[in-house]
């Protein structure tokens, strides 16, 4: 397998792992959506909830997007920039979650 193709995979792999964890974080946000409606829950305890959710969605769009532009320089330019991955922002969010979960 030449390097680009290896590359290419590994860049689709990233975006795909993205995908899924903003599909995670907007389910999430949604069943917190609908705590209000249920009545379980108390309002000022919904709105915090609510704010972490869409904390944790708005960073997992911001890595989705990350990795699309990953992807797209590789198929426009043979390379991605940059050889180190900066620190990402989506590990914390998923801990979020957990932690938002858990208090429910």
């Amino acid at each position: 397998m030449t390097p680009k193709r290896k590359e290419l995979e590994a860049a689709w792999r990233k975006l795909d792992d993205a995908k899924l964890q903003l599909d995670h974080a907007h389910n999430y946000t949604r069943e917190v959506a609908g705590d209000i409606q249920s009545g379980n829950v108390a309002f000022a305890e919904w709105e915090d909830a609510c704010r972490r959710a869409l904390r944790v969605e708005q960073l997992a769009l911001a890595n989705c997007e990350k990795r699309l532009s990953t992807l797209r320089e590789v198929l426009l330019s043979g390379r991605a920039s940059g050889a180190a991955e900066p620190r990402e922002a989506l590990p914390e969010s998923i801990l979020l979650v957990r932690k938002a979960a858990a208090d429910r």
